[in-house]
């Protein structure tokens, strides 16, 4: 048998653009039904500065991890270099003591490096969240037709409020064999 279907907005809206008349013939993959996204559009320039904010957020705490990691490498080795020294009377107890606090200096610093980056990359996730959540409300308010069909009464017009699950057309499959 041949599919019908009625066609409603998954979300309200104004309409910008209607893509048929009542009773033509309309292509799958046709623009049926274009709705406001002025707001949305504007959200999403938005967040995709958002996004790229918090990208080079996450690379400049990368950046200051691998600063923080190699300071720590170089205090160790220090701390090292010391410590199989001190039976010989150039280094001093003292000079063994400012190697260790400054080893431990550079684990704290590491640690927050690398808490500064989990919450930067976090900041980056959420941006990027945000940007796919209104990309996919935006192709949410056009419609397209499923299939080949024809389409019923046209009741709508550019101007027009839709609230959510309004009746927008009805299509009924036209195939090859008629």
């Amino acid at each position: 048998g041949k599919r019908s279907v009625n066609l409603a907005n998954e979300i309200a809206g104004t309409v910008v653009e209607v893509g048929f008349d009542s009773g033509e013939t309309v292509q799958p993959g046709q623009m049926l039904l274009r709705l406001d996204t002025s707001t949305e559009q504007a959200d999403l320039e938005a967040a995709r500065a958002t996004e790229r904010l918090a990208q080079s957020g996450v690379a400049v705490a990368e950046a200051e991890t691998r600063v923080a990691k190699s300071n720590l490498d170089l205090a160790q080795n220090n701390l090292r270099r010391y410590k199989s020294a001190i039976s010989s009377s150039s280094v001093a107890e003292a000079d063994v003591d400012r190697a260790q606090s400054e080893v431990d200096k550079g684990v704290a610093t590491l640690e927050r490096s690398n808490s500064m980056l989990g919450r930067a990359k976090a900041e980056r996730e959420q941006a990027s969240a945000k940007v796919k959540q209104l990309e996919t409300l935006i192709a949410k308010k056009t419609l397209h037709a499923p299939f080949l069909a024809r389409a019923g009464m046209r009741m709508i017009h550019p101007g027009q409020y839709l609230s959510e699950g309004t009746n927008v057309v009805g299509l009924t499959e036209l195939t090859d064999d008629i």
